[in-house]
């Protein structure tokens, strides 16, 4: 989890709850994700659990979630 504001939560949550999203809406969060402080989306594909592409989004490293014990980003 990263803490952030609203916005990230705002399309945190978005992701997480709509089946299905528009591909240039989706493209249009992820650009939304990059504009956001502390937040690190990167430019490669990496796989999911499940062996899909994805996107990779965490925190940065001076993010002051990353430091703070027990929270993961």
């Amino acid at each position: 989890m990263i803490r952030l504001g609203g916005d990230y939560q705002r399309i945190q949550y978005t992701f997480s709850r709509v089946d299905t999203i528009p591909p240039e809406v989706r493209r249009s969060l992820f650009r939304a994700l990059e504009t956001i402080p502390g937040v690190v989306v990167r430019p490669q594909l990496v796989e999911d659990a499940l062996g899909r592409p994805a996107l990779a989004v965490h925190a940065s490293d001076d993010n002051p979630a990353v430091n703070e014990p027990g929270v993961r980003p």
